[in-house]
């Protein structure tokens, strides 16, 4: 079976059965082709030969190598191993560095009639998800409002805004922000050392009183930036997709569930305190389910 990797550099992936992807089941044979692409250089990226003093599972040089879940394992030449298995490539790829590579999703909502979002019509093909501003960082928890979008809305705000004020909307914003989705991403770039990991977070504007005030047309900005109403069954259909192909814990499953279960309770216009209720209902969640699965195993 023949599985192209990158067309254009000829980059022919080797193929794994189903059943021989993870490192746990051996596969003596496995032979996968190796690559990694030259460092662009306006970017900072992990060279093809890796330093040994690279730190895996911590934060190295402003470059955030923790995983969103548990520590991944290092091979015993020194290379992280793919949480989700074997891809079939070895090296970084095209990505820019070995272990995880996360990408920010921003997912900014005021509470008009309906709903809307800002998304971006000028969309990285390669990180498009409903067209919301996505982007690759090396400090995710730091990062709320993808950085590209951030400059954009800040440049339509000093129009109207002192800059003390935009940072002053800006801190109140990131604050009250909500975790939709944490984990890996099932993505052709990933291979045995390197792989995609996103975190999603919805930035809500529910009385129109800050970042909701900002009128974006796509004309007037090189992102393209515009609001657009939010289907919420597309919206939690793709997060389920993201679900069901990340390698969650039990733990992050059930905080996942109690995430979508809360977005239900939204949808349908239940009153209360949003973040604080996913907040409880996550950790009451996770405690069920570990009761439940250790009473299956018991019994």
């Amino acid at each position: 079976m023949t599985i192209i990797f990158l067309a254009q550099d000829s980059i022919i992936r080797t193929y794994v059965p189903p059943n021989k992807a993870s490192w746990k089941v051996p596969f003596p044979n496995y032979s996968p082709v190796r690559y990694s692409a030259p460092c662009d250089a306006n970017k900072h990226c992990d060279p093809e030969k890796l330093s040994p003093t690279v730190k895996f599972n911590s934060i190295d040089n402003n470059v955030d190598r923790r995983s969103t879940g548990k520590k991944y394992s290092i091979n015993e030449k020194g290379f992280p191993m793919n949480p989700n298995g074997r891809t079939g490539v070895e090296g970084r790829g095209i990505l820019p560095f070995y272990g995880p590579n996360y990408v920010v999703v921003s997912l900014i909502t005021r509470s008009s009639k309906p709903i809307e979002y800002l998304a971006v019509k000028n969309a990285d093909t390669d990180l498009d998800i409903l067209g919301i501003p996505a982007e690759f960082v090396t400090m995710p928890d730091s990062v709320k409002i993808t950085p590209k979008a951030r400059t954009v809305i800040k440049e339509i705000m000093l129009k109207s805004y002192a800059n003390a004020t935009i940072e002053e909307i800006f801190n109140k914003v990131t604050k009250k922000t909500t975790l939709l989705f944490r984990g890996t991403l099932d993505d052709e770039r990933n291979t045995d050392n390197a792989w995609i990991e996103a975190i999603w977070i919805q930035l809500a504007d529910s009385n129109v009183r800050k970042l909701g005030l900002v009128e974006v047309e796509e004309g007037n900005n090189p992102l393209g930036l515009h609001w657009t109403p939010l289907d919420i069954s597309e919206l939690k259909a793709r997060l389920q997709r993201f679900v069901a192909q990340a390698n969650l814990s039990i733990t992050d499953s059930a905080k996942q569930q109690a995430r979508e279960f809360a977005w239900d309770m939204r949808d349908q216009g239940t009153a209360g305190k949003f973040k604080t209720f996913v907040n409880i209902l996550a950790n009451g969640v996770t405690m069920v389910n570990i009761v439940l699965t250790t009473a299956a195993l018991a019994g």
